[in-house]
């Protein structure tokens, strides 16, 4: 079992090739390319099938095959923070050994991140990065899965999200946020709840109110 692999991210460092690993489980990965030593383009992120076994305690073999049709096999020593990789690429074997540490971002970062891509950089493969399958989805107008974000996010326009509290509890993240764009009724005021599996927005509620200026809130006090 890939336990100690799983639900984090690791960064491995290869001399000039450095990269970040995401184990969203024992058989899905994410690999964020930082420095492509050349080898392959910065900044190039993809989601990967991947077949991991402890060969001992806190030492793991992963595998996978990337796109491109490169080959990957890694041995990751945990206790020792060492790699040693093994690339197939171009007809050419290529082997190297590095560092392999845990840098694992909290689930508030991740969101922030996620949120940013997808709906400030309309990075629709933000989708397959950061959010689960299956993805419960219980926002009234918005169906399970990713799908009806992949369709109402491109036709959005003038949106934004600016959090004002951002709370995380284990699994969860709350935000407080005052959006717009999104409602046709104007400006809005929402509470998001995120519930994390394995690094990836898994489950998603809301409760959405119109903005109301503090002028005229009976309180005087403002919404967020």
């Amino acid at each position: 079992m890939a336990i100690e692999l799983v639900g984090k991210t690791w960064a491995v460092d290869l001399g000039q090739l450095k990269l970040r690993l995401t184990y969203h489980s024992e058989t899905e990965m994410t690999f964020e390319v930082i420095d492509g030593a050349g080898l392959i383009e910065d900044g190039h992120t993809e989601s990967v099938d991947v077949h991991v076994v402890e060969i001992h305690p806190g030492t793991y073999l992963s595998s996978w095959q990337e796109a491109s049709g490169a080959t990957v096999v890694h041995l990751d020593d945990v206790n020792k923070q060492r790699v040693h990789s093994t690339v197939t690429m171009n007809g050419k074997l290529i082997r190297m050994t590095g560092d392999f540490r845990d840098v694992t971002r909290s689930n508030k970062d991740i969101l922030l991140t996620a949120m940013r891509e997808l709906f400030a950089e309309k990075d629709l493969t933000a989708l397959n990065r950061y959010w689960a399958d299956p993805y419960v989805q219980h926002s009234p107008n918005l169906p399970n899965g990713t799908d009806g974000l992949r369709a109402a996010v491109p036709a959005l326009e003038g949106f934004s999200w600016n959090p004002e509290r951002i709370f995380e509890d284990g699994d969860y993240v709350i935000t407080h946020s005052r959006t717009s764009g999104w409602s046709p009724d104007g400006e809005t005021v929402i509470v998001d709840i995120f519930r994390f599996e394995n690094g990836r927005i898994a489950e998603h509620w809301d409760v959405i109110q119109p903005y109301v200026p503090t002028s005229e809130t009976a309180s005087g006090n403002p919404m967020v």
